[in-house]
């Protein structure tokens, strides 16, 4: 194994406290996240395919938070 991928690994498993505006940041993510959750309750059918949009939604919100708490300060791109 390389350095590089030791540390890469181990700060998937490390805790990120939030930094600056991050904790906002989240905050603005998980509004979205539930704003959009209501339209596909809303919109869609009771179904298989709905409960798995909720999942990927879920999932694309928690991702999106690991990636500002993972990586820190950046330029934001406008």
């Amino acid at each position: 194994m390389e350095d590089r991928e030791i540390m890469g690994v181990a700060n998937k498993f490390r805790h990120h406290p939030p930094v600056g505006d991050q904790a906002a940041q989240y905050e603005l993510l998980r509004a979205e996240g539930l704003d959009f959750a209501m339209v596909i309750l809303g919109e869609c059918p009771l179904s298989e395919e709905r409960n798995i949009a909720l999942r990927r939604l879920d999932e694309a919100v928690m991702f999106a938070i690991a990636s500002i708490a993972r990586h820190g300060e950046w330029e934001k791109e406008v």
